[in-house]
Order: structure tokens, then C-alpha cells, then sequence
């Protein structure tokens, strides 16, 4: 499966693509024709080189429609997998700055406690 390029998943009744979906790092052409899809895996950041993407007649909220576009020709399908992509990536910086923000909070929750306990070590 690494070295797909053109993948045609239209029609399927898909309703969740996995979320390593991205792996596919050889993929330019996507067709997500009519099928259930309500979102897409942030993963899909890792399709650098997807150039064509259809996601008509599925039910996107995330990323929404104004992202995804019309997709009525092949310029369109064009701009859709560019948009997709872009999205993408802003969306995994994102949750990658969230991740550290959380490691960062639990690190100084833990030093805290750890300067509590210390303190409450009785002196002889």
C-alpha cells in the first residue's frame, strides 16, 4: 500500500477513514465521492503530495465546507486537496502546541508537589 498514487474510495458508504490514513505518503489522487464521511483524520496532513481530492456528497463537518469547496471540476478537486491539506497542517500544529501546553502544566503540577512533599518533611 505505500506506493499508491491513485486511490478511488467513492461510493463506499465510508463513514470514518483511519486515522493513519496519512501514511499514504505517495498519494495524489483521492476520490471520496458519496460516501458518509462527517470528518477527515488530522493525519491527512502528511499527503504532501496529494494534487486531486473529491469529497462531494458526504456529510464534512470537519473540515467544513468552506475548506473543502465544491469540487464541480477538475480545477476544484485541485483546490480542495490544497485546502484540505493546508488545513490540515494548521489543525496538527495545533493540537501539537495543545500536547506540549498539557505536558508543560502536568510537569510544573508534578515539581509542585514534589517542592510540597519536601517541605513537609519534619526537621530533627
Amino acid at each position: 500500500m505505500g506506493h499508491l498514487v491513485k486511490l478511488d474510495l467513492s461510493a463506499n458508504g465510508l463513514s470514518e477513514l483511519p486515522d493513519n490514513f496519512g501514511n499514504l505518503s505517495l498519494l495524489q489522487h483521492l476520490d471520496l465521492f458519496k460516501n458518509n464521511l462527517s470528518s477527515l483524520p488530522v493525519g491527512f496532513f502528511k499527503l504532501k503530495l496529494l494534487k486531486w481530492l473529491d469529497l462531494k456528497e458526504n456529510p464534512l463537518e470537519y473540515p467544513g465546507n468552506e475548506i473543502v469547496g465544491l469540487c464541480r471540476n477538475d480545477n476544484e478537486c485541485k483546490t480542495c486537496a490544497l485546502q484540505v491539506l493546508d488545513f490540515m497542517k494548521k489543525e496538527n500544529a495545533n493540537q501539537e502546541k495543545q500536547r506540549q501546553k498539557e505536558l508543560e502544566l502536568k510537569r510544573a503540577k508534578k515539581e509542585k508537589s514534589t517542592d510540597c512533599d519536601s517541605a513537609l518533611i519534619p526537621l530533627l
